[in-house]
């Protein structure tokens, strides 16, 4: 046999190697499997950042003027009121927005969730916001002129459809929808 061939201290050598190159092998096959399993797996989404995608969804659609997008974020069931009295539905929060994209330029947000709360077992959830905006006035006397709303305070109100949160109503200062349906509604 091949193994008479080597003399002692040969022979350990050459079993030390062989035992390390195969627990070489098994551990990075062990690794290699659990990164691939982890990676087809993935890990689920918490609430908070459920919340915050669906949130910066509507932001960027809003700050990119991009009405049917924004629209991809609410609920069918859509209604919005704010503390100045303004009043959205689904059937007009379109017109509504895309007023503002003729009346305001240079619309920038910037906003953190406070609060995350679910309900009826996570179908409804509320999000609290803070927010800061700001937007240039397109058209009227006061072209080029800057508005800024800091410290808005916001609930969202989200409904989980189809696994996705969409916007069913909110509570407080209205992010969206500043300009009533026909006309300049609100800012200052």
């Amino acid at each position: 046999m091949w193994i008479t061939r080597f003399s002692g201290l040969k022979f350990k050598r050459m079993v030390c190697i062989l035992v390390l190159v195969v627990a070489g092998a098994v551990v990075g096959a062990v690794l290699a499997s659990g990164c691939a399993q982890r990676r087809s797996t993935g890990k689920e989404p918490t609430l908070r950042e459920r919340a915050e995608e669906s949130l910066r969804g509507l932001f960027e659609s809003y700050r990119n003027e991009d009405g049917l997008n924004f629209e991809r974020y609410l609920a069918p069931t859509f209604y919005g009121t704010s503390d100045n009295g303004l009043s959205l539905t689904r059937a007009t929060v379109r017109e509504s927005i895309e007023d503002d994209f003729r009346n305001y330029d240079e619309i920038f947000f910037d906003w953190t969730i406070d609060a995350v709360r679910e309900y009826e077992k996570g179908n409804v959830v509320e999000v609290e916001v803070t927010w800061n905006e700001r937007f240039k006035d397109a058209v009227g006397a006061n072209v080029g002129r800057e508005t800024r709303r800091l410290s808005q305070h916001s609930t969202f109100v989200f409904r989980r459809i189809k696994d996705a949160l969409l916007l069913e109503t909110w509570r407080g200062a209205a992010a969206f929808g500043l300009a009533a349906p026909g006309g300049v509604g609100g800012g200052s």
